[in-house]
């Protein structure tokens, strides 16, 4: 099984999104700014495995002064 993770922020005024998924056999992360889509690599996960973790940055900035998600993680099987 593979996994990858998509962001597409839906705002106009310079808001961006960066996300990372993660496991044991690795890390991949993606980011987008105003109405753009960032796509991460795919992250290899075997089926005695399936779940991938997902940690989200939404940055208030030109990609500076970031600040974490009230629920940075999310856990996704």
């Amino acid at each position: 099984m593979t996994n990858w993770v998509r962001v597409a922020p839906n705002n106009p005024n310079g808001m961006g999104v960066s996300a990372t998924i993660s496991n044991v056999y690795g890390r991949y992360g993606a980011s987008a700014k105003d109405y753009s889509f960032g796509y991460s690599g795919m992250l290899y996960s075997p089926s005695w495995s399936p779940c991938v973790n997902v940690d989200i940055l939404v940055s208030a900035g030109p990609w500076s002064d970031t600040y974490n998600d009230p629920a940075p993680r999310y856990t996704i099987c």
